[in-house]
């Protein structure tokens, strides 16, 4: 097989990879763009710009126009297409009939790397023990920024939450764990895939502690208070997760309904005094 019908083939398969794991993701608009960018990629025999071993998403973002935001979202998506490439690019013939992501592409990871490793003579020991990954420099996290500046003027108001913050994330140049990483203090129980799951839909905020991260949020962006918690579904719900163990079940659900979002954080005068 020539490399150009190699090559070819290859591209089928990024394609194939691309309208299975793409199209459900993005709109075709997005999908095609990414796809044209995967076999441009595959002509030149490259990689995406990566970041300390990670796909450098804003890089992406510009070269092919789609969202930012978005790619990192559905990176699970993208990346094991440009790993497969990345090996293709590497090993040549050897991964042209490779799919991304499917044992033999693994093994023939492993060997490619074994191969490249000096052996050592009869009777001796390797002299360098250290795994490859301890030999990397540990990338620093960017500094952040309290409240960043938008990079374009709202003209639209979501009526749902997840839309809402996928708007102001993208106002800003924010991807989802840059925002929690931004307002979720290290000991704090809220992790990024709870963010996540509220900026994809998956999931609705009901908490105190929920509350209080849009409440951040919303000051980072500069939005009026209250702006996030509006545009939940089910406004007649009460909100769990108030420091009430001295009451019962049935006491808690009742009294939910009175309490502030904040009364976790009131001093305990104050906390007697609204449940008396």
């Amino acid at each position: 097989m020539t490399k150009l019908t190699a090559m070819k083939a290859f591209q089928r398969k990024i394609d194939a990879y691309c309208a299975m794991r793409l199209i459900p993701n993005f709109s075709t608009n997005d999908a095609d763009a990414l796809n044209a960018y995967m076999r441009l990629l595959i002509e030149r025999r490259c990689g995406p710009q990566r970041t300390g071993g990670h796909t450098d998403w804003d890089m992406v973002a510009r070269l092919t126009g789609v969202d930012a935001t978005m790619l990192a979202v559905h990176h699970r998506a993208i990346d094991p297409a440009f790993d497969a490439i990345l090996r293709w690019s590497r090993d040549g013939d050897a991964g042209k009939d490779t799919p991304p992501g499917s044992r033999k592409s693994t093994v023939n990871k492993k060997k490619a790397l074994l191969a490249d490793q000096p052996k050592a003579r009869p009777g001796t020991v390797a002299a360098d023990n250290t795994r490859p990954r301890d030999n990397l420099a540990k990338r620093k996290p960017a500094d952040i920024v309290d409240c960043p500046e938008p990079l374009f003027q709202q003209r639209s108001d979501p009526s749902g939450l997840a839309e809402a913050l996928q708007l102001h994330m993208r106002r800003h140049g924010e991807t989802y764990w840059v925002l929690h990483r931004s307002v979720v203090r290290s000991d704090e129980p809220m992790d990024k895939n709870t963010l996540l799951s509220s900026i994809e839909g998956r999931r609705v905020p009901r908490s105190t502690d929920s509350f209080d991260v849009l409440g951040r949020i919303e000051r980072r962006y500069h939005l009026p208070d209250g702006y996030f918690k509006a545009k939940l579904p089910h406004q007649s719900r009460s909100a769990s997760g108030f420091n009430l163990s001295e009451l019962d079940p049935a006491e808690r659900r009742r009294i939910a309904w009175h309490l502030p979002d904040d009364f976790n954080a009131l001093p305990f005068a104050k906390r007697q005094e609204i449940l008396d």
